[in-house]
């Protein structure tokens, strides 16, 4: 196609020459260019080709090139395939796997689930359970103490009512000794001896000597020489030492009752209350306590009456109101040696 081009262009030169009418000159002349022409044309044939074919050779190069590197992007692509595939069923592994776990787990799930809420259910059936037995307890609890505060209360009136007798008893004795004239008391000093004369026995005389004169019952009430009164807080006093509890009791009593007002009026309701407690009277001795603790709250004896409270508890083996009364105790007067020594008994008790 190119030479056709090259022969229609020296065809395109020549005519004009061909128009006229040219001298062999001319005709040399241009013969002469035409060979140049060819020359030319033939030098630009093979520079052509050898360039073409050089361009050829590169391409066809760069196609071999670009052959292999398409087979190298070929086989890249199928290995990436291949790996998308491996993947895909890995992914489908994994995904039936995760799957089939979360099902196992949600059902793994549900069964503990119910076991928990079955153990929940029969916790908190037995803790219903419990809190009714604790409360059938609390009320035979506040039954018993109810029934030992009965018990007490009657114990105290029974008590009192023997007092009363035992009082009646000794104000008749003493109206008819009072009352007989036939009879008289002299009372001498410990040198001298005592004589008691009475008409009703005949003249008969009852003597004691000195030795037994000095000796004077623990029991005995002796005379306050500024009023004339009994002195029964210290007669009260001989008696509870000499572990006379119930005739220690009556003295305080009689003492309470009388000077109800005094300083040491207090110390007999508390000593009446430690009467009781060393006869193993502890219900009676409890109530005795109370009415210290009720009435006589900042008196220095109420921490003792309400420690000794605690200990009768113990006495009577109810020692969850023995601690609960020890814990009062060191809430109410943190400061007192009692709240010490409850401390301690609550500790043993635990």
């Amino acid at each position: 196609m190119k030479k056709k081009h090259v022969t229609l262009l020296a065809l395109c030169l020549i005519l004009p020459l061909l128009t006229q009418c040219a001298s062999q000159t001319d005709v040399n002349k241009l013969n002469y260019q035409l060979r140049v022409v060819n020359k030319k044309l033939e030098d630009m044939k093979q520079g052509t080709v050898d360039q073409m074919q050089q361009r050829q050779a590169a391409s066809s190069s760069q196609l071999d090139g670009l052959r292999q590197e398409l087979l190298i992007l070929k086989g890249k692509i199928d290995e990436m395939a291949h790996f998308n595939r491996q993947l895909k069923e890995q992914s489908k592994e994994l995904g039936m796997t995760f799957q089939q776990y979360s099902q196992t787990v949600s059902r793994e799930l549900k069964t503990e689930q119910g076991a928990l809420l079955t153990r929940l259910q029969e916790t908190q059936s037995r803790l219903e359970e419990t809190e009714s037995k604790l409360e059938q307890q609390r009320n035979i609890l506040e039954n018993i103490q109810e029934a030992r505060i009965r018990d007490a209360k009657l114990k105290a009136e029974a008590a009192a009512l023997e007092a009363e007798k035992a009082r009646s008893r000794a104000n008749a004795s003493a109206n008819v000794l009072k009352n007989n004239s036939d009879s008289s008391v002299l009372t001498i000093s410990a040198e001298r001896q005592k004589k008691i004369i009475s008409a009703d026995a005949g003249g008969s005389v009852a003597a004691t000597t000195p030795d037994t004169a000095n000796k004077k019952p623990v029991d005995t009430v002796k005379s306050d020489t500024a009023t004339g009164e009994p002195d029964l807080i210290e007669a009260a006093d001989q008696a509870f030492a000499a572990g006379k509890f119930s005739s220690a009791y009556e003295l305080y009593e009689r003492y309470a009752q009388e000077k109800p007002a005094s300083d040491k009026a207090v110390k007999a309701r508390f000593m009446m209350g430690e009467s009781l407690f060393y006869q193993k009277e502890y219900d009676q001795a409890i109530l005795q306590y109370q009415k210290i603790i009720s009435n006589h709250s900042s008196h220095p004896r109420a921490a003792t009456a309400l420690l000794k409270q605690g200990m009768a508890f113990e006495e009577l083996s109810d020692f969850e109101t023995a601690k609960i009364i020890y814990k009062k105790i060191g809430a109410t007067y943190p400061s007192s040696p009692e709240a010490v020594t409850a401390k301690e008994r609550s500790a043993k008790l635990n």
